[in-house]
């Protein structure tokens, strides 16, 4: 097994410091990702579909941006596909909404497709191969 040492690359890059971060992950190979909005989510009402941004280092210390657009999750849950894609789950399905809770992004960020898998989501991991 191999260990790589987070402390180099794992910091948000400055330029990204005036959004909120909604959430924050280490992939399977190494990158580390921050889902940015531009305000913090307000507590209770509802949730508009909001436009957010991926802030991704890689462990060389390439930066990579990803815009995604429509975003459904007020407490999301982010992971990066093989592809280039990214996953974002909102931890908790609406009882009121019919909308489902897991949304796929493409490498450009466009919402490819959703699913439901019930309530309370506490971990979002995908592995080498692409499965959830």
């Amino acid at each position: 097994m191999q260990k790589t040492a987070l402390i180099p690359f794992a910091q948000l890059p400055r330029t990204h410091h005036d959004r909120h971060v909604l959430t924050s992950t280490v992939d399977v190979f190494g990158a580390a990702h921050w889902l940015l909005a531009e305000r913090a989510p307000q507590p209770g009402g509802d949730v508009l579909p909001f436009d957010a941004l991926v802030v991704s280092v890689h462990p060389g210390g390439n930066v990579e941006l990803t815009e995604l657009s429509a975003v459904r999750a007020r407490w999301p849950h982010l992971d990066r596909l093989p592809d280039g894609g990214f996953v974002v789950a909102a931890s908790c399905a609406r009882r009121y909404e019919d909308a489902n809770q897991v949304q796929v992004f493409d490498a450009l960020g466009r919402e490819t497709s959703s699913f439901s898998v019930g309530d309370a989501i506490e971990h979002l991991l995908v592995d080498e191969a692409g499965h959830i």
